[in-house]
């Protein structure tokens, strides 16, 4: 964190403590975003998905000829992030 804290601050002119409050900002409203709308997407950078995963049921299953036991798996969540198109081709012009 302290490595893309200080390229911020160097790349816009603000303070190291300046880049870090931006960056806790941007972090909480991420979090605040993805619990009411599972999704965040940073301009031109990154979207950002939650997605709920069902809970398991505990099972047996033959597997390399022994009956194995599945434990049970609670509900959860799982959070997904993928580069825009912008990036990428961002990225890619670079070479």
């Amino acid at each position: 964190m302290a490595e893309l804290q200080n390229a911020i601050a160097d790349a816009s002119g603000l303070q190291p403590k300046d880049a870090k409050c931006f960056l806790e900002a941007l972090r909480d409203v991420a979090t605040k975003r993805l619990r009411e709308t599972n999704v965040f997407k940073l301009h031109n950078m990154v979207l950002i998905r939650m997605k709920q995963t069902p809970p398991r049921n505990a099972a047996t299953r033959a597997m390399f000829g022994k009956e194995v036991v599945l434990q049970a798996k609670p509900a959860g969540q799982k959070i997904t992030a993928v580069a825009v198109k912008q990036l990428r081709e961002a990225v890619n012009a670079g070479d």
